[in-house]
């Protein structure tokens, strides 16, 4: 089983008006509510690719009911921490300047809410994948994470991990690490100006932070297991890589023991996608993966 983690999900109320003004009532063309966040999003993704997952969370207030049915509804499975505070809201207003949000407070992060994550992670067996996906939220300490990680670890559980700013890791090394280009150079204090550079760096960060590492740049992602090293490039300019997304790819391609050049090739077409994670299919993702080029580099 796949877990994705998602600390901080958010309960989201979408209003679309066409002419949004100030200081008037406004009345919203069509509205939605739903529930956001990394790890949602991924598990979402995955459903509709034909692979199961389950949300490792933080559910409380009188909001978590309205997110739990959004998930039961999508067939989301959960483990989670029961806590006082709602989760996060956000109003977005989409008009024809742009979309506008709004966001509430974070709920508060108690010590027992930190143990009782601790205490979750004993649900996890050592064939799942324990996925870190980014957190960008200040009540959810680096420390925290860290220490889900090394639980996890210690208990021979496999962990892919992406994070938002800098990388984390320093002592617990991974099954994949996927970060971006100036993650890398900013962990080892050094620049990636030709590709023989970033092969060296993903060899390395096998050595010290993970079995396989990944590092995403504009023009497509390097990956290195310490012996075998592959870039994926494509030629979509109007395509960009969804790093989260990627990450929700190779834990797929993982889960189904994809080999390296199929794990990187549908990992990055799943990325590539613009469709909504309502909308994509499989389909989608074989034709895209037929433009991507994979070299095997020295």
């Amino acid at each position: 089983m796949i877990y994705f983690t998602d600390l901080n999900p958010r309960y989201v109320k979408e209003f679309e008006i066409d002419d949004f003004e100030k200081n008037r009532d406004n009345f919203a063309k069509s509205s939605f509510e739903y529930a956001d966040g990394y790890g949602i999003e991924n598990a979402l993704l995955l459903k509709k690719l034909g692979e199961d997952s389950k949300l490792f969370t933080i559910l409380g207030g009188a909001n978590k009911k309205t997110i739990t049915s959004i998930l039961e509804n999508n067939k989301i499975d959960f483990s989670h921490v029961e806590i006082n505070d709602n989760p996060r809201e956000e109003i977005r207003i989409l008009n024809k300047e742009g979309l506008t949000k709004i966001f509430g407070n974070l709920p508060r992060i108690t010590g027992q809410t930190e143990r009782d994550l601790y205490m979750l992670t004993k649900d996890l067996k050592q064939e799942d994948y324990f996925v870190v996906t980014d957190n960008d939220q200040k009540n959810i300490s680096d420390e925290v994470i860290l220490n889900l990680i090394k639980l996890c670890r210690n208990n021979k559980i496999k962990v892919l991990a992406s994070f938002k700013d800098k990388i984390l890791l320093r002592e617990d090394r991974v099954t994949g690490l996927v970060a971006s280009k100036n993650q890398v150079e900013e962990f080892f204090d050094l620049k990636i100006n030709f590709e023989s550079e970033g092969v060296k760096l993903a060899k390395a960060m096998t050595e010290k932070l993970a079995e396989k590492a990944f590092i995403i740049s504009d023009g497509g992602v390097l990956y290195s297991d310490g012996e075998n090293s592959y870039k994926a490039e494509f030629d979509f300019k109007d395509k960009k890589i969804d790093k989260n997304r990627f990450l929700g790819g190779l834990a797929l391609s993982l889960n189904r023991n994809y080999k390296d050049q199929l794990m990187l090739t549908t990992s990055l077409a799943i990325s590539l996608s613009k469709k909504s994670i309502y909308e994509i299919e499989m389909s989608d993702i074989k034709i895209l993966s037929s433009d991507i080029k994979i070299r095997r580099l020295k």
